[in-house]
């Protein structure tokens, strides 16, 4: 009888993915990622596996890549899945005064804005809010912003004409000085926001 000696490999290798690095923000990637792949193979080794494939969107929250390797009897692996949660997309942000002008579209007295958000993908995690309390500005913006689930931030702003009571009643006074050439003294001396800014028109 003779013998024979025989290289003998009738077992698939195992596929593994190798993403470059962990997600960025709960759970989520919000930046390209590389991954790569390897293999285990006990009998003959691992020939060849997948290149790396770089993930850069669309926006998923159930996105993936595959990838298989092949050993050196020819055998493949099954086909590896490696699932991704990406967004790499800000929310949409407004905002939204927290009440009507005091009078005839102008702000008197401090105003809050709130901000919120809207993310198709991983939603929205948190917004800002915003107090303007001067100083008067026929044009103040104010501004905020949202980040989403996956720590991108979107922003907005509103623009308001923002008068303060004592500004009003600054010009006021001083048109009476203009008007009658005495105090001046007195309303400089208790009426610091008169020499602070321009006079306005007449309301």
């Amino acid at each position: 009888s003779r013998s024979y000696l025989l290289d003998y490999d009738a077992t698939a290798p195992h596929a593994v993915a190798v993403p470059a690095r962990g997600p960025d923000f709960n759970g989520w990637y919000n930046q390209p990622l590389r991954v790569a792949w390897d293999g285990a193979d006990a009998t003959s080794g691992i020939d060849a596996c997948s290149a790396s494939v770089v993930y850069s969107g669309p926006d998923d929250p159930d996105a993936s890549v595959t990838g298989t390797c092949t050993d050196r009897a020819g055998n493949a692996s099954a086909v590896e899945t490696f699932s991704i949660g990406y967004d790499a997309t800000p929310p949409q942000v407004a905002a939204t005064p927290g009440r009507a002008p005091d009078a005839n579209g102008w702000y008197n007295h401090a105003l809050t804005v709130s901000f919120g958000g809207v993310d198709a993908t991983s939603g929205v995690g948190s917004c800002t809010q915003a107090t303007y309390s001067g100083p008067d500005n026929p044009a103040a913006f104010i501004g905020g912003s949202c980040r989403d689930r996956a720590d991108n931030e979107g922003s907005a702003s509103v623009a308001v004409v923002w008068r303060s009571v004592s500004a009003r009643f600054c010009w006021v006074i001083a048109s009476c000085v203009r008007k009658l050439s005495i105090c001046s003294f007195w309303v400089r001396a208790t009426s610091p926001c008169c020499a602070s800014s321009a006079p306005w028109n007449a309301a």
